[in-house]
């Protein structure tokens, strides 16, 4: 059963889909669990599951980049390719039984997790199903319109649920649950679908060898350890070091920021199946071509939303978590830079360097940034709080993007300083200037104005680019203008 190779502005297209139904789900959710858990009870839930993704990657080595690179190669070779996934599905298996072993040694020796126990047991339910459901299966095969419906189910379900059974502070367990069922539901579709897919009675086991996929998936697990870790650090240290509302105030701000960055992980996870098939292939004039186009288009995407975030930061954090979150504005202006230093790292290091084999350089970016994270989180977080984290992960994060591009700048092969780039930032610069205008001088209800400022922000840069001439703005719009026209 093979899957239809799309074209990237479709997968990509399916990917956005997506993210925006993963980004939906927050919007809608967030601002009623956030009013009806409060900041502690958030605090909670962030600090548990922070400690569950750490055991995730450890006792998975991260498979899911290495296993998206191997069956990519082996897209033309379906006998190889089934038997890559079982094995390293095997493998995976066989890592993540040490990961509840060490579920097991923190639940009762961490006193921080036994005192919400309950919730750290709940949430490691993900940990088996994310094994089996192998997502990374379908993210290799391009399988991208199976991957947005099942979301799209999951979530909506799940929104459901969060209304219908979290009424008060104390229906937290029922809040870990709902998270945990929901990537139950996700997974278990996944194995569902993998083994029709792939025919496991006709797989010879006795030419399996699961543990050839080890050694290289650890030196990915080196990279992705690190960058997991310097990104989670901060709320670590608030854990230990201050209170769990501090956390809520820190995990506030950043969730926002993640769901910007979502949207370049959009892109990413359509390009790095293609990227590998292409660099696997020899076809180098594509493999280049598409990683100038990502990382141009990543720039034009995220410089505008960064900007925007710190100067309407106010009313994103009004209208997603209310008053009480009020300590998180700070938070959110500090870190919004962060969504163009990732996406320009995530581009360059996972999408262009590592399809290559040069996962080396975003290994050292990654121990460097390790280590300025955790310099930095000693400094500062103890004396300021979550504005001490904010601080740490906006360093972290400018050093991080700094060395990648330096080591790898003979691969990426790409100019930061070219005609699409000057036109966003002319763009960007004015769009800034409106929205600060709209942000003084708008005195309207916070709802309504939050919706005029993103509705004029992103007219006013579309309409530059468009006046600017931005070939690959105008390549993107084109072919949905010219449908319209058909149609009118």
């Amino acid at each position: 059963m093979s899957v239809k190779t799309r074209s990237i502005k479709y997968n990509v297209i399916l990917n956005w889909i997506n993210t925006v139904v993963g980004i939906m789900f927050p919007i809608v959710t967030f601002p009623y669990i956030s009013r009806v858990i409060g900041p502690e009870g958030l605090g909670i839930m962030n600090f548990d599951q922070s400690i569950i993704n750490y055991i995730g990657i450890i006792a998975s080595l991260e498979i899911s980049l290495y296993a998206i690179r191997q069956i990519s190669k082996a897209r033309d070779n379906e006998t190889e390719q089934f038997k890559c996934t079982v094995e390293i599905l095997l493998l995976h298996l066989f890592l993540i039984v040490i990961g509840y072993l060490a579920v097991i040694v923190i639940y009762f020796t961490v006193p921080n997790v036994s005192a919400h126990g309950t919730i750290f047991l709940v949430l490691s339910i993900q940990l088996f199903f994310n094994t089996i459901g192998a997502n990374w299966f379908f993210q290799a095969r391009e399988d991208f319109k199976y991957i947005m419906m099942r979301a799209l189910s999951v979530k909506l379900l799940a929104a459901v649920s969060l209304f219908l059974f979290v009424k008060t502070d104390d229906d937290l367990i029922y809040y870990a649950l709902i998270i945990s069922l929901s990537d139950v539901a996700n997974y278990t579709l996944n194995f569902i679908r993998l083994s029709r897919i792939v025919t496991f009675r006709d797989i010879n086991w006795r030419q399996l060898r699961i543990f050839r996929h080890l050694k290289p998936a650890v030196v990915v697990f080196a990279m992705s350890f690190a960058m997991k870790f310097y990104i989670d650090l901060p709320v670590l240290f608030l854990g230990f070091e201050c209170e769990e509302v501090n956390v809520g105030y820190y995990t506030t701000a950043s969730k926002l920021v993640t769901v910007a960055v979502l949207l370049v992980s959009a892109l990413g996870t359509a390009m790095l199946p293609r990227m590998s098939h292409y660099f696997a292939s020899g076809d180098v004039d594509k493999f280049r071509d598409l990683g100038h186009n990502g990382m141009t288009f990543v720039i034009g995407l995220t410089l505008p939303i960064c900007i925007a975030m710190m100067v309407i930061a106010p009313e994103l954090i009004y209208c997603f978590s209310g008053d009480q979150f009020a300590p998180s504005v700070d938070v959110l202006r500090i870190i919004a830079p962060n969504v163009l230093f990732i996406g320009i790292a995530t581009i360059a290091g996972l999408q262009i360097l590592y399809p290559q084999g040069k996962e080396i350089f975003v290994v050292r970016s990654a121990v460097v940034g390790l280590i300025v994270s955790i310099v930095f989180n000693l400094l500062l977080t103890h004396v300021m709080a979550q504005i001490g984290a904010a601080y740490s992960f906006l360093a972290t994060e400018f050093v991080v993007v700094l060395t990648v591009v330096f080591l790898g700048r003979k691969f990426i092969g790409y100019s930061f300083i070219n005609s699409s780039v000057i036109k966003y930032v002319i763009s960007a610069g004015i769009m800034t200037v409106t929205l600060l205008l709209l942000h003084c001088y708008c005195n309207i209800n916070v709802y309504a104005k939050l919706v005029v400022e993103v509705i004029v922000g992103v007219a006013v840069y579309a309409a530059l680019l468009l006046i600017l001439k931005d070939s690959l703005f105008i390549g993107l719009v084109k072919p949905v203008i010219n449908k319209i026209l058909r149609k009118a």
